[in-house]
């Protein structure tokens, strides 16, 4: 009997032993279970946390940093220094940060031969620097660009303001006073042989009779001024010659020979004005205007409040 009972007791121990370490195994388990899934939860939140930086392009250089976010460069290389990627670039030998592009024609206003005339091809007749789409004289070498003024963002000091006011919108020049007259005064000029381009924007067009022009400026005492320009209304436009005395008013006009042009609100109009000694010529249509004793110093520029503003302003000399 009493051996019997010690074996029940032992078998009994043993049972309870084995229960007691399976209980222990089970927490062991959910244990290593929760370790797990703070295992997977933090490796899955740190590789979120390292996932590269966008790169729009894949040339291996992140957008925040490359200098050609839209087109594969992993070189970088920017050889006028200006912070644009060469291959990006509408003017990589001359630095341009701007990029601005006056004519729009995809050359940039500092490479551009043309930089208010579209000519992507950039061609070059003469061979002296002017393309050929804007060149005074195409076919004989010799002429220069100056000075070009794209009005973005503020006026060169080289104006000066001879009546009127003006504000700076939108790369353009806009009268805010009745007439405005410019000349680019920064030297006297009347040695040279020069023309004067402008590219105007028509605005709007109603039945007051208001002027664009582009001409040559005296100085004072003469304070005058003679125009080659566009007299516009709603009814049609004509082209004319005329001066201005000191205070802006037309002295004197006549309408060119030929049929009057087309204008409407939103055309872009081109005018230019050359002067070769006391001789001031205005398109292949007009009479030369020779003014004998007055000495025309300055290109000038005109225009009248609501008809126009001023896209740009080219100077040529030679």
């Amino acid at each position: 009997m009493r051996a019997r009972a010690k074996a029940r007791a032992r078998a009994k121990a043993k049972a309870k032993a084995r229960a007691k370490a399976k209980a222990k195994a089970k927490v062991k388990g959910k244990v290593k279970a929760r370790e797990g899934e703070g295992e997977g939860e933090g490796e899955g939140e740190g590789e979120g946390e390292g996932e590269p930086p966008p790169d729009g392009d894949r040339d291996g250089v992140a957008d925040s940093v490359d200098n050609c976010p839209t087109r594969a460069n992993a070189n970088q290389r920017d050889v006028d220094g200006d912070g644009v990627g060469d291959v990006c670039d509408n003017c990589p030998v001359d630095p341009n940060s701007d990029q601005h592009d006056d004519d729009r024609d995809g050359v940039a206003d500092a490479c551009d031969n043309c930089p208010h005339q579209p000519n992507a091809n950039q061609a070059d007749s003469d061979g002296d620097g002017v393309g050929t789409a804007c060149d005074p004289f195409p076919t004989t070498a010799g002429d220069s660009i100056l000075f070009f003024e794209p009005f973005n963002g503020s006026l060169s000091p080289r104006w000066i303001t001879r009546l009127g006011s003006f504000s700076i919108e939108d790369d353009a020049l806009v009268p805010t006073t009745d007439r405005l007259i410019l000349d680019f005064g920064e030297f006297d000029m009347s040695a040279f042989r020069w023309t004067f381009d402008a590219v105007f924007e028509v605005e709007a067009l109603d039945a007051t009779a208001r002027d664009l022009g582009t001409g040559a400026a005296s100085t004072p005492p003469e304070d005058a001024w003679i125009m080659c320009g566009l007299r516009l209304t709603a009814s049609g436009a004509s082209v004319r010659f005329f001066s201005l005395d000191a205070t802006g008013a037309i002295d004197s006009q006549s309408q060119a020979v030929g049929a009057a042009p087309t204008v409407s609100a939103g055309d872009i109009v081109r005018g230019r004005v050359g002067l070769n000694g006391e001789v001031v010529s205005c398109q292949s249509d007009i009479p030369d205007a020779d003014t004998p004793g007055t000495t025309w110093r300055f290109p000038s520029v005109l225009i009248d409040r609501r008809v126009g503003r001023l896209r740009s302003a080219v100077v040529y000399f030679r």
